[in-house]
């Protein structure tokens, strides 16, 4: 647990200065202004009572807990910014010659992106902390080709503000370029699948090209691990019944400058990537990353560090007449990471094992019987076998 000092948000909203806050109180300016920074290391009982006395507040208004999970940053700085991906549809329509044309593609969001992005809101909105949300529209072409003015926008949200990107490469081509910046790899580029430890799998009506993404062959389709090839969730579809789908989680932990820490010293920025296989994918990833469940464990160990991981999606859909998605989800959880495989103490099967070094034969020392019937086979030196002999007569 993180423990955060909220003077500084309180004085803002009374207007009341450190040396008005030091009168109050009877607090030394540099207590007040350690606690407004939010960079102290000890408060003493008598300050935190004199402070809390001073403005008519108790300790839980002064001070707030916050888990060490994906959404301690966003709390802390009360700030992020929610991207979606618009796609577009052609509209036909009556040309002047008479024939049809297209005239303009109209631009439609998602409502299951609509849906994970009302179910953070009201995630944050619960936490009884104020935070200023701010949505941002990317539109997702139909040629979904390489876009410069995308390229030059990810760049911008590894540099300031918290962000939260909803939708597969399918429904957001920005999430394409973003999840590829956070681990190194050029966008639209299926032959760096390997720089990734999953990506999805899709039916070969979706011709996207991704980086982490792939046509697959078969009936099977999901998200995969590239180390193993195997699916570990799995989409499905279903007229009627339980279904499955899947979400890619991605996670990245941006390190903040002392020099340009507002919040403490514990300050720092998030980026988080919900995709799903398909709407309810993404839906579902939502409601297992504002999980508290699975939030701490999809907080990266380190800075500069992407994470990602899976959740596994269960919905069911009742009988419907029409071709309207019904679908509910019923369950997401966190997909377990893969434990490590022990390593053999020899090598592996089939490796050629190193070749031993040669010894050159030592022989034996020269054997020699001893005047003194020694036969240990040890050579007495000639100074030695003189002295030791016996005397004539």
């Amino acid at each position: 647990m993180q423990v955060h000092s909220r003077l500084r948000e309180i004085m803002q909203e009374r207007r009341i200065k450190v040396e008005t806050l030091h009168q109050l109180a009877g607090v030394s300016r540099e207590s007040i202004t350690a606690l407004r920074k939010d960079n102290w290391q000890r408060v003493s009982r008598s300050v935190m009572g004199k402070i809390c006395g001073a403005l008519n507040i108790t300790l839980d208004q002064l001070f707030i807990l916050n888990p060490d999970d994906i959404w301690a940053p966003i709390k802390l700085s009360g700030e992020v910014t929610i991207h979606y991906g618009s796609r577009s549809a052609p509209e036909v329509h009556r040309g002047t010659g008479g024939a049809d044309e297209t005239i303009l593609t109209g631009q439609f969001i998602g409502v299951w992106d609509m849906r994970a992005m009302n179910w953070i809101l009201e995630y944050l909105k619960q936490t009884g902390l104020e935070v200023s949300v701010t949505l941002q529209e990317h539109v997702t072409g139909v040629e979904r080709v390489f876009d410069p003015s995308a390229r030059d926008a990810v760049h911008k949200i590894f540099e300031s503000g918290n962000h939260v990107i909803i939708g597969s490469p399918i429904a957001n081509q920005f999430t394409e370029e973003a999840v590829c910046d956070a681990f190194g790899v050029p966008p639209y580029a299926p032959q760096k699948r390997g720089a990734f430890p999953y990506g999805f799998v899709w039916d070969s009506r979706r011709t996207i090209t991704s980086s982490f993404g792939w046509q697959g062959m078969g009936n099977e389709f999901g998200i995969a691990s590239t180390h193993s090839g195997k699916l570990v969730a799995f989409r499905t579809m279903v007229k009627e019944g339980e279904g499955q789908d899947c979400a890619l989680v991605v996670v990245y932990r941006v390190f903040v400058p002392p020099a340009r820490r507002q919040h403490g010293r514990d300050e720092e920025r998030v980026i988080i990537c919900i995709l799903g296989h398909s709407g309810a994918g993404t839906s579902a990833g939502a409601q297992a990353a504002t999980n508290s469940r699975y939030a701490a464990g999809l907080y990266p160990a380190e800075r500069g560090k992407p994470l990602m991981r899976v959740v596994r999606a269960t919905y069911t859909r009742g009988p419907i007449a029409s071709l309207h998605d019904n679908r509910e989800v019923t369950g997401a959880e966190l997909v377990e990471e893969p434990q490590p495989e022990p390593q053999p103490e020899g090598p592996p099967r089939g490796s050629r094992r190193p070749r031993p070094k040669k010894r050159t034969k030592q022989l034996p020392p020269p054997y020699r019987k001893s005047v003194h019937g020694d036969r240990s086979g040890r050579a007495e030196s000639g100074a030695h076998a003189l002295l030791s002999a016996p005397r004539g007569r």
